[in-house]
C-alpha cells in the first residue's frame, strides 16, 4: 500500500527543508560576517589615522595631511561631497555613507583644538567581498546544494529504517479478512513504539475475529437447528386448513407465525454466509419482480392488488439474495398487516417506498414487522441502504433510501 502522503516522505521532506534552511541561515551569516570584518577594519583604520592626525595637532600645533592616499581631511562636514552632509544631518552618529560618485566612505570626527575637523576614507577600492561575493555565493549555493544532496540521502536511510516496520504491519492488517492472522505475528516487529502497536493490533483484531466466530457459529447452529422443527409446523400448519378444530383466529395466528419463524431463519442463514457478502451493482426491478413472483403467499391470493411503479433504469448495490430475502419480507408484511389487500411499490430520487393502507390499530403500528425490523435494518445496513418506517392514521410506509439518493 502506498500513500501519497506517507510518514516517510514527510521525514525525507522535513530534512531536506531542515537542511536548506539551515544552508541558507549559514550562508547569510557567513556573508554578514565578512561584510561586518570588513567594515571594522576600515573603521579602525580611520579611527587609528584620525588619533594620529588629532596627536600632531596636540605636539606640533599644525594640522597634518592623512598618510594613506585613500583619506581626505575636510574642515567640516558641509565641506563634503554631496549627500554626505544631508544623511549625516539627519543622522549624526552615522560613519558610513554611501556616495554615488566616490563609492562607500568611511568617515571620523578629528578634534583640532578649537575646531572639529572630519576625516574620510573612500575605501571603494579595497571592498574584497564585494568583489568576490559572484564567486563566493557560488560556492556557497554549490555547498548548499550538496548539503541537500546528503541530507536526502540520509533521510531516504532513516525513512526506510523508522518507515519499513509500520508498512509491513500495515500490510499485515490490510491481509487480515483475507486469510486468518498468524498467532504472534507481532513478535515480528521491533521492541518499541511500533512493536506495542502491533502488539495491540493483534490483541484487537484477535478478539473481534473471535466475537465475529462467535457470532457466525451461534447464528449458523441456531438457523439450522430450527429448520428441522420449523418444517414439521409448517407441514401441520397446511394439514389444519383442512382437519382441525381450530378456530380460523388462531389458525391464521399458527400458519402467520410459521411463515414469520421460517423467513426469520432464512435471513439469519443468508446474514451468515460469506457468500452473501458478495454486493454488486444490480437493477432493482427484477429483484422486485423475483421476490412477487417467488411469494408464495402472493401468488395464493388473487384478489390482492400489487402495484409496482419502479423504473427499469434503476440499478442498486446489493446482494440479489439477500435483496429478495428482504423484499419477500416487506411483501408479508404488508399482506398480514394491510387493512385492505393492496401494496404500492415506488422509487424515485433514490428511494425504495413500500405503502399500503393501514389501520391505527394493527399490529403492525407498535413497530413490528414480519421480518423483525431490526433483522430488516441489518439487511439494509449491510448494503449501506437507510430505512425508515412511516405511519399515518391510515398509511403505513416503508422508505428504503439508497446511498447518493
Amino acid at each position: 500500500m502506498r500513500f501519497k502522503r506517507g510518514i516517510a516522505t514527510r521525514i525525507q521532506r522535513f530534512f531536506l527543508g531542515f537542511a536548506l534552511l539551515m544552508s541558507a541561515v549559514f550562508s547569510v551569516l557567513i556573508l554578514g560576517y565578512s561584510w561586518v570584518i570588513e567594515d571594522n577594519i576600515f573603521n579602525r583604520l580611520v579611527e587609528r589615522e584620525a588619533a594620529f592626525i588629532a596627536d600632531q595637532y596636540a605636539k606640533t600645533g599644525m594640522v597634518v595631511a592623512p598618510r594613506p592616499a585613500f583619506m581626505t581631511l575636510y574642515d567640516s562636514w558641509d565641506q563634503m561631497p554631496d549627500p554626505i552632509p544631508r544623511q549625516h544631518r539627519a543622522d549624526p552618529n552615522r560613519i558610513e555613507f554611501d556616495d554615488a560618485v566616490d563609492g562607500t566612505i568611511h568617515t571620523r570626527q578629528v578634534d583640532l583644538g578649537p575646531t572639529t575637523a572630519v576625516l574620510a576614507a573612500n575605501v571603494s577600492g579595497y571592498e574584497v567581498s564585494r568583489d568576490y561575493l559572484p564567486t563566493v555565493s557560488l560556492w556557497l549555493l554549490l555547498g548548499i546544494a550538496l548539503t541537500c544532496a546528503l541530507a536526502a540521502w540520509v533521510s531516504s536511510l532513516v525513512a526506510k529504517s523508522a518507515v519499513e516496520p509500520l508498512r509491513r504491519l500495515t500490510d499485515a492488517v490490510a491481509e487480515v479478512g483475507q486469510r486468518d492472522m498468524k498467532p504472534g505475528f507481532a513478535r515480528d516487529y521491533p521492541d518499541d513504539e511500533v512493536g506495542f502497536l502491533a502488539e495491540t493490533i493483534e490483541a484487537s483484531i484477535t478478539h473481534l475475529q473471535t466475537v465475529l466466530q462467535r457470532e457466525t457459529d451461534f447464528t449458523r447452529d441456531v438457523s439450522h437447528e430450527l429448520r428441522t422443527p420449523a418444517s414439521v409446523l409448517t407441514l401441520l400448519s397446511n394439514q389444519l386448513e383442512t382437519d382441525s378444530d381450530m378456530t380460523p383466529e388462531n389458525r391464521k395466528l399458527l400458519q402467520n407465525t410459521v411463515v414469520e419463524l421460517n423467513q426469520t431463519i432464512s435471513t439469519l442463514l443468508a446474514l451468515a454466509r460469506e457468500e452473501n457478502m458478495d454486493i454488486r451493482e444490480t437493477a432493482l426491478l427484477p429483484l422486485l419482480e423475483e421476490s412477487v413472483i417467488h411469494h408464495f403467499q402472493l401468488s395464493r391470493n388473487d384478489s390482492f392488488d400489487l402495484q409496482i411503479e419502479v423504473p427499469s433504469p434503476v440499478k442498486v448495490r446489493c446482494n440479489a439474495h439477500l435483496a429478495t430475502i428482504l423484499f419477500n419480507n416487506l411483501l408479508t408484511n404488508a399482506m398480514r398487516y394491510a387493512s385492505e389487500p393492496g401494496l404500492r411499490i415506488s422509487a424515485d430520487d433514490g428511494h425504495l417506498i413500500f405503502e399500503n393502507a393501514a389501520d391505527g390499530d394493527a399490529p403492525r403500528a407498535s413497530g413490528g414487522l414480519g421480518l423483525g425490523l431490526n433483522l430488516a435494518k441489518r439487511v439494509c445496513n449491510r448494503f449501506h441502504w437507510t430505512m425508515r418506517v412511516e405511519r399515518t392514521e391510515s398509511v403505513f410506509r416503508v422508505r428504503i433510501e439508497f446511498p447518493g439518493g
